[in-house]
């Protein structure tokens, strides 16, 4: 069985993913967005192409998901986390880990918890954007 583990606040890209899983069009445009807002970020283009393997994984109805509110298997291949300049890229200047909280409270979820991601798709289209 597939665990993959993600930052709460990465629950808004899935978000995304799960949005417009139903139409290939719409899932390949968001995959070329959410590499070339890596790119834009100063971010090699394989931490973009890994952001968009592991939210493709997530899609999967039967993989778990494990929330977290440290380095996650899309933060693996971030070269900035080396430097921790991870806040730099979390809107309104909020720490990565409050952030993460913020986004768990608001979904229901808890930190260190492992879900369905057929839970979670449910979740993120019940509450919308965050």
């Amino acid at each position: 069985m597939t665990v993959i583990k993600l930052r709460a606040h990465h629950l808004r890209i899935l978000h995304d993913y799960v949005t417009r899983k139903h139409n290939d069009y719409l899932l390949e445009s968001k995959d070329e967005r959410v590499v070339q807002v890596a790119i834009d970020s100063n971010h090699p283009k394989e931490h973009g192409l890994n952001i968009v393997d592991q939210m493709r994984a997530a899609l999967d109805p039967k993989a778990q998901i494990r929330i977290t509110d440290t380095i996650d298997d899309v933060c693996g291949t971030c070269d900035l986390k080396e430097l921790l300049r991870c806040k730099e890229f979390v809107p309104y200047d909020v720490s990565a880990t409050s952030d993460d909280r913020g986004v768990a409270h608001f979904y229901g979820f808890k930190i260190g918890k492992t879900y369905s991601s057929k839970y979670i798709q449910r979740r993120l289209k019940e509450k919308g954007s965050i």
